[in-house]
């Protein structure tokens, strides 16, 4: 039976587990993939494969429910450290300002490089923060998932109660084209169940028989998904996704260790916030100043430099304490 209660994980004190940088560092990988070659395919007379397309269809069932959850697993360490209003102070210096700061950034960015960029855009667009552009839109939303997480913790503090949420996530989930919702409900409504998921792995990653638990529940949605209505399973396919993901990770931290991805992992916000201005940077040179077209060089030279460049970024801002950059100097 899974032990629900507080004395079963460590919330106070959790281990680092180097399979969450993995985890991070392939997601974030396939984040600047997705972003890279639906770039290309916005600027190309070319067809884009089948297979790649096939590629990023599969990519964008769980790449971003896959960070989501991935916040969700500290979670309780956050809340217990600075409860509810010195969780949703650090969550506004630690999310809402880089996604204030990043997104005037890359919109002033590409508002004077508009004439090289795929599509056009305006100072008002740039400042309506709270109709969150770009890849933005995930810091937006996250950081409104931690305040509903903590919300909801001031009514249900049992951690017996997580499946209860859970539910409620999952039909606001599956019910939510059937509601009228505003840009920040639509966002909470798909991916507040992936953030809950998470929280609800921290309080189940102790118990010995995790893995085999993760196998029947990939296993069971596979079969499941093929059978209910279409707005059921892309909940059922980011759940399979992030499962397998998960498998894959602890499996490099347990047999192989990479030096390279846990850095990749550990920059993997640095690249989120800058892999666009690097990757478009790169396709603006190729297309109109070395007047390249082939799609697979476009593809290699955006995805090494989208993660070669944030990710140096990210060393030389660690070394020398440039926190600015990230969040605000909140105490």
């Amino acid at each position: 039976m899974i032990n629900f209660s507080p004395s079963s994980i460590d919330i106070n004190h959790p281990s680092r587990d180097t399979w969450i940088d993995y985890a991070k560092a392939i997601g974030i990988i396939l984040v600047v993939y997705g972003h890279v070659v639906r770039g290309i395919k916005s600027i190309t007379p070319q067809e884009i494969s089948p297979i790649l397309t096939f590629i990023d269809k599969i990519i964008y069932s769980f790449h971003m429910p896959l960070f989501f959850f991935i916040a969700g697993i500290f979670f309780y360490k956050s809340f217990e450290k600075y409860g509810y209003k010195g969780i949703l102070k650090n969550k506004v210096c630690v999310i809402l300002y880089p996604y204030i700061l990043w997104s005037l950034i890359q919109g002033g960015i590409e508002l004077l490089s508009s004439q090289y960029t795929n599509h056009s855009i305006t100072a008002e667009d740039i400042l309506t923060l709270w109709e969150p552009r770009a890849q933005f839109w995930f810091l937006y939303a996250l950081f409104f998932c931690f305040l509903v997480a903590a919300s909801i913790r001031l009514i249900f503090s049992n951690h017996q109660h997580i499946i209860v949420i859970m539910l409620l996530a999952a039909t606001l989930f599956i019910y939510r084209d059937l509601l009228l919702f505003n840009t920040t409900m639509k966002l909470i409504s798909k991916s507040y169940i992936y953030f809950e998921l998470g929280v609800f792995y921290t309080l189940i990653k102790n118990n010995h028989h995790f893995n085999k638990y993760i196998l029947l529940l990939t296993a069971t949605i596979l079969i499941v998904s093929q059978t209910l209505e279409s707005r059921v399973q892309p909940l059922l396919y980011a759940v399979t996704g992030i499962s397998i993901l998960i498998l894959l990770a602890k499996t490099i931290e347990r047999k192989y260790q990479s030096e390279t991805l846990r850095i990749i992992g550990m920059a993997s916000i640095s690249i989120y916030l800058m892999h666009i201005i690097f990757g478009s940077g790169v396709r603006v040179i190729l297309t109109h100043c070395l007047h390249i077209q082939n799609i697979s060089i476009h593809i290699m030279a955006g995805m090494f430099f989208g993660i070669a460049l944030p990710t140096l970024a990210y060393m030389v801002i660690t070394r020398y304490k440039i926190n600015w950059i990230y969040s605000a100097p909140c105490k």
